[in-house]
């Protein structure tokens, strides 16, 4: 402290005490914080203007309280101007019940800028002004009541000079004033029928309020089953969310901030009385995965849709997780994105569970390995001799084996890819070659039916890719045509060049994919219904595709239509250099 100060001095005023001041003033005071109205203060005066018991705090003023969405112009000019607005007696609908009031208010628009001159904040006072207004409008009634008054006793005045001059006059004109007088009792009986009239307007005008309370009332009892039908449906969905491990989240883009609900947080190792926004959420998704977090979260807000992404995160204490996120962006009327909800899931186990899975099946696919060579050569020792047996039995028997051999064999190539994906371990072999001759080769050994017609729409073109890798999805996804719609006619095989990228592709007229099936068709050990056709492998052969089209820097996919057909394809860069 100065040792010059004086003690007695008063203090200055701290951010504290300034909210202290406006929470428990008299004066209604909102505070906006950003261009879009969004409400980062509002004391309890203003809540009672508006009618609320409540507001979320950092809502917008649009979603808080619509009725007041004319004057949301205004705010964004003195937001954007810098200069403050204030007017007298504007009158504003209030909501009552349901019912909108207009209500009159002096309020004041005053803008709160920074050093550099930008508006960071807009003070939105108002006073209600039914009081005075109705204390003015006596006023001016009285005003207007005295001068009638006044009027009216000048003209006393002149008609009492007049009849003092004319009172002879008016004597012999007492015939006619009588007459006059019948007039006047005529004009009398007329105001009475015209009383009578409005007595009866007034009559039922009060029993069209009285059928108004009454629909009234029954609006609010429809208003009170559905607020508890809403009510219920929160804490069922409350409830579901819970069973189910998931965590509920609601992202604003524009600030960052998310508000979640406790299973969320918990999710990512936080405390539920901790908050937790989108900078805390990047900081902790290691850093391979924050790029695809990205651009999954960009595709979904430039086409509008949904997306569902898996990555690893680090909790605080240093323990690595797993999570499975999904969300769908929401858009105000210009169509810009404004917000994202969702829901999150720890699915750490589940992973855990995926590798020791894998690392079991790559285990004993290794250790297969020698005893199915050792009886693939004895069988194709038998299959050599088979001319010499005269047993048709041991003859049919030999190629019953050889069958089986060839589909074990099947299934241990893909345990022993999968296992080399899973490891990261598979290197691509690149080479140059001819796209006509890589899709004649991919045909060339196939075992099509007679019924089947391939029509083949080739390029004179040469890539730069691993050939026996694509020649390995070329050869699955011809196998697939001819195995899953054998009653397919015509089989298409395509190549097409798109700038620096070439597309292949496998088409079928056969009896098509169902929408949910082909959204799994290119997971791991997913086997859809092939009704009644037999199958060989494990569900390995298109996850392995994928891999393979991924580790090209690729993508894969799959259009069908249910009874029309199935079109495969993948595309690759021309070079992967």
């Amino acid at each position: 402290m100065n040792k010059f100060s004086n003690s007695s001095d008063p203090a200055p005023m701290v951010a504290a005490d300034i909210v202290k001041l406006l929470t428990e003033g008299v004066q209604a005071t909102v505070i906006f914080s950003s261009r879009e109205m969004h409400i980062g203060f509002i004391n309890k005066a203003m809540l009672e203007l508006w009618n609320r018991k409540s507001i979320i705090l950092g809502s917008r003023l649009a979603v808080e309280a619509p009725e007041f969405d004319k004057f949301i112009p205004i705010l964004q000019e003195v937001w954007d101007t810098g200069t403050a607005f204030v007017a007298a007696e504007v009158f504003a609908d209030i909501n009552h019940d349901g019912k909108l009031i207009p209500t009159p208010f002096d309020i004041e628009y005053r803008p709160i800028l920074d050093v550099t001159g930008n508006t960071i904040a807009i003070i939105n006072s108002a006073m209600p002004v039914n009081e005075r207004m109705e204390k003015s409008e006596a006023l001016r009634d009285k005003a207007v009541e005295e001068r009638l008054l006044n009027v009216s006793l000048e003209d006393k005045n002149e008609q009492l000079n007049a009849v003092n001059q004319q009172l002879e006059a008016l004597n012999k004109e007492y015939v006619a004033t009588n007459e006059e007088l019948k007039k006047l009792n005529e004009q009398l009986a007329a105001l009475n029928e015209e009383y009578n009239a409005s007595n009866e307007e007034l009559h039922l005008t009060l029993e069209e309020v009285a059928v108004l309370n009454e629909r009234y009332n029954i609006s609010n009892l429809v208003l009170q089953e559905l607020n508890e039908d809403l009510n219920r449906n929160r804490t069922q969905l409350t409830n579901a969310l819970r069973a189910a491990s998931l965590g509920s989240y609601d992202l604003d883009i524009a600030s960052g901030l998310m508000e979640c609900s406790d299973q969320c947080k918990l999710n990512f190792g936080r405390p539920p009385e901790q908050r937790f926004d989108f900078s805390d959420l990047q900081q902790c998704i290691l850093a391979e995965y924050r790029d695809i977090f990205y651009e999954k979260v960009q595709q979904a807000i430039s086409e509008k849709s949904s997306f569902n992404i898996e990555y690893q995160i680090q909790w605080p204490d240093g323990a690595l997780h797993w999570i499975q996120a999904n969300g769908t962006p929401q858009f105000d009327s210009s169509g810009t994105a404004v917000q994202i909800i969702g829901v999150t899931k720890l699915i750490t186990e589940k992973k855990n569970y995926q590798a020791k899975k894998d690392e079991f099946l790559s285990v004993a696919s290794h250790e297969l390995k020698t005893p199915i060579t050792v009886l693939k050569a004895n069988l194709q020792l038998l299959d050599r001799l088979k001319s010499k047996i005269e047993n048709t039995t041991a003859v049919s028997l030999i190629d019953s084996c050889n069958r089986s051999m060839d589909k074990i064999n099947v299934m241990l190539v893909e345990l022993l890819d999968v296992s080399k994906y899973a490891d990261g371990k598979i290197e691509l072999n690149l080479s140059t070659f001819n796209v006509n001759d890589f899709l004649q080769n991919s045909v060339l050994h196939l075992p099509f039916e007679e019924l089947h017609k391939v029509e083949l729409n080739s390029l004179k073109l040469e890539i730069t890719a691993d050939e026996n890798r694509l020649e390995q999805v070329m050869i699955n996804f011809i196998n697939n045509a001819i195995k899953y719609a054998a009653s397919s006619e015509k089989i298409i095989i395509s190549a097409t060049e798109h700038e620096n990228r070439v597309k292949f592709s496998v088409q079928d007229f056969g009896d098509g994919i169902e929408v949910e099936d082909s959204k799994m068709l290119f997971d791991r050990y997913w086997q859809g219904d092939k009704k009644g056709k037999n199958s060989d492998g494990l569900g390995l052969g298109l996850y392995i595709c994928a891999e393979i089209v991924s580790k090209h820097k690729g993508t894969i996919g799959v259009d069908s239509i249910p009874g029309s057909g199935s079109l495969f394809w993948f595309e690759v860069p021309k070079s992967q250099h």
